[in-house]
């Protein structure tokens, strides 16, 4: 367990946010890969994706949604006020969170971020941990608790 999972865990044991950690057998990088490396039987409807994306004037956005959902750009151009938008490269990413693709988690992000109200349909959800070889599971209901996201609809219909 690296650094930075280690920090989101004591800011959610601060905030007194229930938590699991799901152990991953080897680096996960995508929905299957959680799904594959799990150690426990993970539902592909409660894995959440975080996206980071960064607009013409290089600001930086998050956006989550439920894994196997695709992400509207046309909405998160609407709802963050932009022209243009791209996915962020791994060297962005880094930059911008000090996190690889695929271990982003979302809490405590301090990014302008969306996420979709789908995700809080859910009873429990898990994203990355800032650790490619576990992922954070919580209570949709929580995650507001530890972040200033807004909530919108952003995948395609």
């Amino acid at each position: 367990m690296n650094e930075i999972l280690q920090n989101i865990i004591k800011k959610l044991e601060d905030k007194g946010i229930e938590y699991n950690l799901i152990r991953l057998k080897d680096k996960a990088m995508t929905v299957q890969d959680v799904i594959k490396f799990s150690d426990v039987k993970i539902n592909p409807n409660e894995i959440c994706k975080t996206l980071i994306l960064k607009d013409q004037e290089t600001n930086t956005y998050a956006v989550v949604l439920i894994g196997n959902h695709r992400a509207s750009f046309n909405k998160i151009r609407k709802r963050f006020n932009c022209s243009e938008l791209r996915m962020a490269t791994p060297d962005e990413i880094r930059q911008e969170t000090g996190l690889e693709i695929g271990a982003v988690c979302p809490l405590f992000l301090d990014l302008a971020m969306l996420i979709d109200r789908r995700v809080f349909s859910r009873k429990k959800v898990n994203f990355g941990s800032g650790d490619h070889l576990f992922g954070i599971e919580v209570n949709p209901k929580d995650i507001m608790k530890c972040t200033k996201a807004k909530i919108s609809d952003i995948v395609l219909d």
